[in-house]
């Protein structure tokens, strides 16, 4: 079968099983008033999430859920790969936010998967009025819900082989919320990643976790070499294993 057909096939069922897992997930959370998101996340989209990979041909690798830590941090995360959202999914991780992009709205299909499992809209910078009362209001709700989140430092960029440049925004937040951060590194090989589409090649990806970076001595006036201190960590596991891949 032509490899543009098998894509395009992959692509399909993809949709309509996040679509079908999404929704049922969403409907379970709205009918049990929230009761069922950790549910849902445990026991609906991760599981589709997996087998979404799977079909996508993409074998993977997911750190135990024992590993995780046992109290409210920032997750983030190294952010170049559409396979991205289905790896952080697969991961089922409970009590935990994810913050997207208001761009992702045009997908119907990620969009009500993201909504069962609990979700942050960041709007775009363009819009910096807009932005700041999102994360004045999204601090309050994190201190008062004690739930984590799990967010891209690279925030919305173009894909690209590498670490982009961070933002600023989401390290700020957790300094000020005094949440301890948490390195989630995203091994996507350079050969099996489609930077522009979703036609990916056979291979396999891993998520693991890397350092815990505690914020108890952040301040505003050292924000930016943590920062950059962070930044540096990441460059240095890409280029650790894009020397392995090649």
């Amino acid at each position: 079968m032509p490899k543009n057909i098998v894509s395009i096939y992959r692509i399909i069922m993809s949709m309509v099983l996040m679509t079908t897992t999404g929704s049922v997930a969403l409907i379970l959370k709205w009918i049990s008033f929230g009761a069922s998101t950790k549910f849902g996340t445990k026991y609906i989209i991760a599981p589709s999430s997996r087998l979404i990979l799977l079909l996508a041909g993409v074998q993977y690798k997911l750190p135990r859920r024992s590993v995780y830590p046992n109290r409210q941090v920032m997750y983030t995360f190294n952010h170049n790969s559409y396979l991205d959202v289905l790896i952080l999914t697969a991961m089922g991780i409970p009590n935990t936010r994810f913050f997207l992009s208001e761009t992702t709205f045009k997908f119907i299909h990620l969009t009500i998967s993201a909504m069962a499992i609990g979700v942050h809209y960041i709007p775009m910078k363009s819009d910096p009025a807009r932005r700041a009362k999102f994360f004045k209001e999204v601090e309050k709700d994190i201190m008062q819900s004690g739930h984590s989140v799990f967010v891209s430092s690279e925030g919305v960029h173009e894909f690209i082989h590498g670490i982009a440049p961070f933002n600023r925004g989401v390290y700020h937040m957790a300094m000020n919320c005094g949440m301890d951060i948490q390195l989630v590194y995203l091994d996507v090989p350079k050969k099996m990643n489609a930077l522009n589409d979703y036609k990916f090649n056979n291979g396999t990806v891993e998520a693991y976790l890397m350092e815990f970076i505690s914020t108890k001595d952040w301040s505003l006036d050292v924000l930016d070499d943590k920062i950059d201190s962070i930044r540096e960590r990441f460059l240095k596991e890409y280029s650790l294993k894009n020397d392995l891949h090649s």
